[in-house]
């Protein structure tokens, strides 16, 4: 890894722990963990980490140039419960999408399997600043040839 994606993971994944343990904090408390996402930083905080993130998009910008598309999974596990996302075992899942979000690229994202539960298994498709079309066109091939979306069967009360 170069330094300069490392340096922004470290701050990413402090700032992760620190919001997680607030956000235990607070449903200990019984308190909404949405109300968390209005941290307040110093404008001097604020101005580094995004000079931190101009470098990480600098970065994986020189990877992609030798490359049209990115395909990686959505998450590391299958899908997980709405609210659960910022728990420290289960944010290092999402890594393959923090990358990208980060970058602001064009990504799509489908449905390309089922877990062994049930649960949707999805593949994101990330192409280059302004190529939309190479990430949507990717999604819609992976859809077609691997059956996309399927409504799951629904439970008949009894």
């Amino acid at each position: 890894m170069n330094p300069p994606l490392n340096a922004v993971v470290r701050v990413l994944a402090e700032s992760a722990r620190r919001e997680a343990r607030a956000a235990d904090e607070a449903l200990a408390r019984g308190e909404c963990a949405l109300a968390l996402a209005a941290v307040h930083q110093p404008a001097g905080v604020l101005q580094s980490l995004w000079v931190r993130v101009d470098l990480y998009r600098s970065a994986m910008l020189s990877f992609l140039k030798n490359y049209d598309l990115i395909l990686s999974p959505v998450n590391a596990l299958p899908a997980i419960e709405h609210g659960t996302c910022f728990h420290p075992d289960v944010l290092p899942a999402f890594s393959y999408t923090i990358a990208h979000n980060l970058t602001g690229w064009p990504g799509a994202v489908v449905r390309c399997g089922t877990s062994a539960e049930g649960l949707p298994i999805g593949v994101q498709a990330v192409a280059r600043p302004w190529r939309e079309d190479v990430a949507l066109a990717a999604v819609q091939h992976l859809e077609a040839a691997l059956g996309g979306y399927r409504r799951p069967p629904l439970a008949v009360a009894a």
